[in-house]
């Protein structure tokens, strides 16, 4: 406490964000007071995406040119029925999610335009267990590939026992036969 009170002048640049309000966090003791009073200087205050829908298909429109730049891929066109969905999503992650969304449509995760099923956007964000078993179905999919159903060289590659790849690979109903050429 005795740094946060002293005179000695130190450069300092904070930069946070954060969903909560600071004066919040501060009255209901989640912050120091006097933090508070030393890095609120400064704030500025963004809307939702969902408060400013008029931002959300120029910044779809730039995250998707910076990807398709980066990755040295032609811009694809988004055909109306793609730009209504983007722009009826409520993106409770705001910019960042968009800017996601944007890199997957880039490299072609996200449908082409003309055969897009806006209900796909318009879907709930899928529970993280979820996701992270999907992400894990994945990533085993692919070490099976690369070695041909080899599970020694597949256990190795992703650095697990191989009972613990047996297991995985029974939960998501992967066979190391259908990997072998």
């Amino acid at each position: 406490r005795a740094r946060l009170l002293s005179l000695e002048h130190r450069p300092l640049r904070v930069v946070g964000v954060g969903s909560a309000s600071l004066v919040e966090q501060a009255a209901a003791n989640q912050i120091a007071a006097e933090l508070y009073y030393c890095i609120a200087m400064t704030q500025i205050a963004c809307q939702s995406l969902s408060q400013r829908p008029d931002d959300i298909e120029p910044l779809f429109r730039h995250y998707l040119r910076k990807a398709c730049l980066r990755l040295n891929h032609p811009v694809p066109e988004i055909a109306g029925e793609l730009l209504k969905g983007i722009m009826r999503r409520a993106w409770p992650s705001n910019v960042r999610e968009l800017a996601n969304a944007a890199e997957l449509f880039a490299v072609g995760v996200l449908p082409l335009a003309e055969t897009v099923n806006p209900q796909l956007l318009l879907q709930e964000p899928t529970p993280l267990d979820r996701r992270v078993e999907e992400y894990e179905r994945q990533i085993i999919t692919e070490a099976l590939n690369i070695h041909q159903g080899r599970i020694n060289e597949v256990a190795e590659y992703l650095q697990i026992p191989r009972k613990k790849l047996y297991l995985r690979m029974k939960k998501y109903g992967l066979s190391k036969e259908h990997y072998k050429f």
